[in-house]
């Protein structure tokens, strides 16, 4: 997960919300040398997890500059949540490929099934197989951002709870 939270707020959010077994990996501004909207976060979690290429990425935000990190960073695809403060055209003005309504959609979204529409030029087939190989239901990892242990493992891969949809999340396609 990445988020623009402070190392110290995004921590202080895991612990109270018992949030650090759900994710594998948490990045702040703080953990790269710029935060959203160069790609840094986005390359950094990556890197961290051992992406080999940048198009195996997904990346799902609410904040224009979010997905300009993603875009930038090389991400696949690129959904944009609308239950944040950015419209529809503005994310996709951003760089948004889809759109979901809340981040629990992501999962399906990966999976090729539930997807809202693809922004205008993407292709619905980007995001068969997206959990895992096109084809073998092959898991991906999750990748969280937090600034309190950046890189630290805290546990399986795992969907992000509902209550973050404003939370930004990156998940490796393999």
């Amino acid at each position: 997960m990445i988020t623009g939270l402070s190392r110290r707020l995004l921590g202080m959010v895991l612990d109270t919300l018992g949030w650090w077994r759900l994710v594998d990996l948490a990045l702040s501004p703080e953990d790269v040398p710029r935060g959203c909207p160069w790609p840094d976060q986005v390359l950094a979690a990556m890197l961290r997890v051992g992406v080999a290429d940048v198009q195996e990425a997904a990346y799902a935000g609410s904040t224009t500059s979010g997905i300009r990190c993603a875009k930038r960073a090389g991400a696949r695809i690129v959904a944009g949540v609308l239950t944040g403060g950015h419209t529809r055209d503005r994310l996709r003005e951003a760089g948004a490929t889809h759109f979901i309504t809340r981040i629990t959609e992501f999962p399906a979204l990966l999976a090729g099934a539930g997807a809202d529409e693809p922004a205008a030029g993407s292709l619905r087939a980007e995001t068969s197989g997206a959990v895992g190989r096109p084809g073998t239901g092959a898991p991906a990892s999750d990748v969280a951002e937090s600034g309190l242990a950046a890189g630290t493992a805290r546990g399986p891969g795992r969907p992000a709870p509902p209550q973050a949809s404003a939370s930004q999340v990156t998940r490796q396609v393999p």
